[in-house]
C-alpha cells in the first residue's frame, strides 16, 4: 500500500484496512472541550490511571501552565512505596480523585480506586470512562462525579479526547488554544494528503523501524508518542521500536519540541494520524493489542496460585547468566523492565545504564517501569519483532499494602504482573531473564550488565 492509499482510506474510514478501528480521534479536534465541576474545597488532584489513560495527563502536568485551578498528580504505579508516597501526602479534604479507565476494567486503577475512595466523601470522586462499563455503574451507584470518555476513540488515541482533556481542564490549562492547533493540523491533514507532515512522518517510521524519540523541554511527550508508536505497530511480528534517550547510532531522530499550545496539539493529532498511517503500511491494524491480554492473563493466573515459567526467573543471577541474556547474533534490542516506584534516581539510573548498554553491545535499549510498560511497550515485545532482550528486575517495595475487598495485596499483584510477564515473553520465545533484587541491590545488579 502506498502512502497515498493510506491516507484514503483512513479519511474514508475504510473498515477493510482499519477493521473494528475506532476512529473517533479524527474528529474530536472540533468537539468542545470537557468540562466537569470540582468540589469547591479542592485545590488539587490526584488522577489514577494507567497507559493511554495517565500519558497524555502526565504531558499536561509537565506543561503545567497557569493559572492552575487544580495542581494535577498522577499515580500509575501499584508499587506499594509510591501508594504509601501519595497516600501520606494525601488530603482528603482538598483532593478530587479521579480514576480514569476506558474499559472500566484496568486492575491497577480499580485498585488504586479501590485504595483511595474510602478516604474521601463521594463528591470528592470523579470517574472517566466510557458509557456501560463496570466502573460507570460503580460511580453511580456510589454518586461519585461521573464523565464518559468518547467509546469510539480508543485510549492510546484519547491525548485530545476526554480522558486525555479533563485532567488539563481541571489544571485551568488553555484547552481550546491545544484543541484549536490539532483543528488545524486536521485540516492540514486533510487537504494536504501524502504531502502533510503526517503522512510524511508515516513514512519515516515505516522505513526505519527503529526512531529515537526526543522531546528536550517536555519529555513526557516522548513517553506519550512512545506508547503510541509500540503499541499502535508492535504486532505480526512487525513494529517500529520507539527508543526515549539514547540514540542509536543511525536511527532517525524525530523532535518534539512544541513551542505553544496551538503546536502541543498539533503534534498531538499529528502523531495519532501519522502511528494510524504507519500501520496500514506495515500492514497491521493499528487499534487493536492483540498480545495485551496474555499479559494479563498470566497475571491473574499467578494470583490463582498457578506457578508461572520458573525457568525464565532466577534470583541469583551469575555474572554469566547475565552476560548470555544479551549475547547471541539474533539479538535486535535489549529491555530493562523495572518493577519499582517509578522515582527520579531510578529513571536516571535507568537511562545511565541505557547508554552504557548500548554503548557496549550496539544493541538499540529501552527502558521503562512496571507495570506501567504492560500499557505501553509490552505489546510490542511480545508482537513486535524477535530477537528482542528482556531483563525483568522485581524490586523489593518493602511492607505490603492490602486492596480493599480483594483477595490479594498490592505487593501480590505487583509481583504477580512482573512473573506474568517473564512467563509470557518467554512463552513467545523472546530471551528473557526475572530477577528479585533488594531495593539497595538494584544498581549493583543493573551495574553487572
Amino acid at each position: 500500500m502506498t502512502a497515498a492509499d493510506a491516507v484514503a482510506r483512513l479519511l474514508a474510514r475504510d473498515d477493510a484496512v482499519f477493521p473494528r478501528a475506532r476512529l473517533g480521534w479524527l474528529d474530536a479536534p472540533a468537539r468542545p472541550a470537557p468540562c466537569v465541576d470540582s468540589p469547591p474545597r479542592c485545590d488539587r488532584a490526584l488522577l489514577l490511571g494507567m497507559g493511554g489513560s495517565s500519558l497524555a495527563a502526565q504531558v499536561y502536568v509537565q506543561w503545567g501552565l497557569a493559572p492552575r485551578a487544580l495542581r494535577l498528580r498522577v499515580l500509575d504505579s501499584v508499587a506499594p512505596s509510591a501508594i504509601r508516597k501519595e497516600t501520606d501526602a494525601f488530603d482528603p479534604a482538598r483532593t478530587l480523585v479521579v480514576g480514569v479507565s476506558k474499559s472500566g476494567t484496568t486492575a491497577e486503577t480499580l485498585a488504586l480506586l479501590a485504595h483511595f475512595a474510602p478516604r474521601v466523601p463521594a463528591d470528592h470522586l470523579l470517574a472517566v470512562t466510557d458509557p456501560g462499563t463496570p466502573l460507570e455503574a460503580r460511580a453511580r451507584a456510589a454518586g461519585w462525579r461521573l464523565a464518559s470518555s468518547e467509546p469510539n476513540i480508543g485510549g492510546r488515541y484519547s491525548a485530545l479526547a476526554t480522558a486525555g482533556l479533563l485532567p488539563a481542564t481541571l489544571m485551568g490549562l488553555p484547552v481550546g488554544a491545544v484543541l484549536e492547533g490539532a483543528r488545524e493540523e486536521a485540516a492540514r491533514f486533510a487537504s494536504e494528503g501524502e504531502r502533510s507532515a503526517a503522512a510524511r512522518l508515516a513514512k519515516r517510521l515505516a522505513s526505519a523501524r527503529v526512531v529515537a524519540l526526543d522531546a528536550p523541554h517536555l519529555s513526557a511527550l516522548a513517553w506519550w508518542a512512545e506508547q503510541l508508536v509500540a503499541e499502535s505497530t508492535g504486532k505480526l511480528g512487525r513494529g517500529v521500536l520507539p527508543i526515549v534517550g539514547d540514540t542509536p547510532e543511525g536511527a532517525p531522530r524525530e523532535l518534539l519540541d512544541p513551542g505553544d499550545s496551538p503546536a502541543l496539539g498539533a503534534i498531538f493529532f499529528r502523531w495519532e494520524a501519522a502511528v494510524a498511517l504507519c500501520g496500514a503500511l506495515l500492514g497491521v491494524n493499528p487499534f487493536d493489542e492483540p498480545d495485551v491480554d496474555a499479559g494479563k492473563r498470566a497475571t491473574r493466573a499467578v494470583l490463582g496460585g498457578e506457578s508461572p515459567d520458573v525457568a525464565a526467573w532466577d534470583d541469583a543471577p551469575t555474572n554469566a547468566s547475565l552476560a548470555a541474556l544479551l549475547e547471541g547474533d539474533d539479538a535486535t534490542t535489549a529491555c530493562l523492565l523495572v518493577y519499582a516506584a517509578p522515582t527520579a534516581p531510578r529513571a536516571r539510573l535507568l537511562a545511565a545504564t541505557q547508554r552504557r548498554l548500548r554503548a557496549r553491545t550496539g544493541l538499540p535499549v529501552t527502558w521503562g517501569f512496571g507495570p506501567r510498560y504492560l500499557h505501553s511497550t509490552g505489546q510490542f515485545h511480545k508482537g513486535g519483532p524477535p530477537g528482542g532482550r528482556f531483563l525483568v528486575v522485581l524490586v523489593d517495595e518493602g511492607p505490603d499494602l492490602p486492596i480493599p475487598g480483594a483477595p490479594y495485596s498490592f505487593g501480590a499483584l505487583f509481583e504477580a504482573q512482573a512473573r506474568g510477564d517473564c512467563a509470557t515473553l518467554a512463552a513467545r520465545g523472546r530471551r528473557v531473564l526475572g530477577v528479585r533484587v533488594r531495593a539497595d541491590a538494584l544498581a549493583q545488579l543493573l551495574a553487572r550488565l
